[in-house]
């Protein structure tokens, strides 16, 4: 639980960072210096290891979840380029309410019925954050891209974790994720200050960190077990938007957000329920 609280602050930290850099840079350019820094940041890592420590069968796996949190990512910095700070990291932290179905169905585990219900609770609470209005759809469009996208991933992380130390799973990411991310800089013109070069430095350094401690944390317990913990960079990034962006949710989008974290709530299961799912049953 401390690897997924400590990931929840730097994540919610690097939104704040990647809001303020939005203000000059494109998207593209925040996602691949975000990949291409933490690509960099392995190379002592590498040296320790070696690459023979890299080695893996599971590389289609690692490329499939590179894939997946790819779409997730451009999604997700495009929100906070445009939307509050805390309903862009809603976006995000919302996925947890979807893991365990998508566990169902990708790792084979044990949901009951009501975990769709749940799903269908968070998708709710999502649309009342963002009323319905002008531009609504692109708005969930988006969102949701990143919500399920984040969700698939976090899965996968979750299988790595069967077998892949954390390292290797942060390292391939960052791998397929530099290579993906370096295609639309052929195309993309962007200028940019010392401040910014700096900045994209610190948003690579810190999303590197953060995914270690999410690696670390979906090792050492079920993914619907680690959900609400997750959930704190939303109200971290509520906090940092009403710092620095004078960002005030509206009562509705407030109930909006109560709503997905009941949703993540209702995706624990109780010592009871666990105890009769438990392999042993």
């Amino acid at each position: 639980m401390v690897c997924l609280a400590a990931a929840s602050f730097l994540f919610a930290t690097t939104g704040a960072i990647i809001r303020v850099l939005s203000a000059d840079v494109v998207t593209e350019v925040v996602v691949f210096y975000r990949n291409a820094v933490g690509l960099v940041l392995f190379v002592p890592v590498l040296l320790r290891f070696g690459l023979a420590y890299f080695k893996t069968e599971k590389i289609g796996i690692h490329l499939f979840r590179s894939l997946a949190g790819m779409s997730a990512m451009y999604a997700f910095f495009y929100a906070i380029a445009h939307y509050s700070l805390a309903d862009a990291m809603l976006f995000v932290y919302a996925s947890p309410v979807f893991v365990p179905v998508f566990a169902h169905f990708m790792l084979g585990e044990k949901v009951g019925g009501k975990h769709y219900g749940i799903a269908l609770l968070g998708l709710a609470g999502i649309a009342i954050v963002f009323q319905p209005g002008a531009g609504i759809w692109s708005m969930l469009g988006i969102g949701l891209l990143c919500t399920f996208m984040s969700a698939t991933a976090f899965v996968v992380v979750r299988k790595l974790s069967f077998t892949e130390p954390a390292e290797r799973v942060v390292f391939y990411f960052t791998l397929f994720g530099t290579a993906i991310s370096v295609i639309p800089m052929f195309w993309v013109e962007q200028s940019l200050t010392t401040q910014n070069l700096g900045l994209l430095v610190l948003v690579g350094l810190l999303t590197t960190t953060a995914q270690w401690f999410l690696s670390r944390g979906y090792g050492y317990a079920p993914a619907g077990k680690i959900a609400p913990v997750s959930y704190l960079t939303v109200v971290l990034a509520g906090i940092y938007g009403w710092l620095f962006w004078d960002e005030v949710p509206t009562l509705l989008a407030i109930v909006g957000y109560g709503v997905v974290f009941v949703a993540i709530l209702l995706t624990i299961p109780r010592e009871k329920t666990a105890a009769s799912e438990s392999p042993s049953a």
